[in-house]
């Protein structure tokens, strides 16, 4: 099935070619892997590009609501057009006034056991506005790591990227991912993404700036079950997450460009994502 750019009307991979073309004649760089190229909004769920607002690009309208908007408006520079930052701090246990959006809980983010899972999207944040484990995308009761469900936190003092989460039936897994060159927490936007493959030989594999920083054997359906928190970005599923100490916020952060797909990137796809990135497009348009 043939995707169109919602910006310029072509068709997506023909507006990448245009693209390209004029990249070209400036004289400047444009790498884009082609056999990943037409393929990359296969099972593509969620497009966030928060350009002015918080809805879903990917077609299957799962949209985004901000939760606590702040009096300033949420939406700043960023690396592909705007992006959505949010601030405020910590007032009390299980009390904070950053915002946060939910995308609440279509069937499109219930990961059931029947789809592998990619997240993408870029991120900035300096150490010091960014406190103890506070997530970047969640669905689960973060105040304990064996609740139900998953998520994707940083790790205080810049120090990785952390996934985790808990399936009907298995142990918790903990994956804590380092930073490649640079800390995530220097003040400059990186790319993040972490792809999970199922079963038998199944991975988790999480990339900073298209390159893997930690691959992790594991063997889990990940069947959460039906009883699913909302998914929540920059708060975990319960939208009130300080662990517990009342520590744990995103005092500013910025986010953009959020993909989530039901399959695994490859690494062409991720190195893609992130050459157009580099450049002020997104792969996903």
């Amino acid at each position: 099935m043939e995707h169109f750019c919602a910006r310029c009307g072509q068709s997506r991979l023909g507006a990448m070619l245009a693209w390209s073309v004029c990249l070209t004649a400036l004289g400047l760089a444009f790498v884009v892997p082609t056999a990943a190229r037409a393929d990359i909004h296969d099972q593509l769920v969620v497009h966030l590009r928060f350009d002015g607002d918080v809805q879903d690009s990917s077609g299957r309208g799962n949209n985004g609501s901000i939760v606590q908007p702040g009096v300033n408006s949420p939406y700043v520079p960023g690396v592909i057009g705007q992006a959505y930052q949010t601030t405020g701090m910590v007032v009390g246990i299980d009390n904070s006034t950053s915002s946060y959006i939910t995308l609440g809980n279509p069937p499109d983010l219930n990961f059931d056991g029947s789809s592998d899972i990619s997240f993408s999207w870029w991120g900035m944040y300096n150490t010091s506005d960014q406190h103890d484990d506070i997530p970047w995308l969640s669905n689960k009761d973060w105040n304990s790591g064996g609740n139900r469900g998953w998520v994707l936190a940083s790790e205080s003092g810049g120090n990785g990227l952390r996934w985790n989460f808990r399936a009907r039936g298995e142990n918790r897994v903990d994956i804590s991912a380092p930073y490649a060159g640079s800390g995530w927490d220097d003040g400059n936007w990186h790319h993040y993404v972490v792809t999970m493959t199922r079963g038998a030989g199944g991975a988790v594999t999480v990339y900073q700036d298209s390159g893997a920083v930690s691959y992790t054997p594991i063997n889990s359906a990940l069947i959460i079950g039906s009883t699913l928190l909302p998914t929540n970005i920059f708060q975990d599923g319960t939208g009130t997450y300080t662990d517990i100490t009342g520590g744990a916020n995103f005092d500013k952060a910025a986010i953009d460009d959020l993909g989530i797909w039901r399959r695994a990137l490859t690494d062409d796809e991720v190195a893609m994502i992130y050459t157009l990135g580099t450049q002020g497009l997104s792969a996903l348009d």
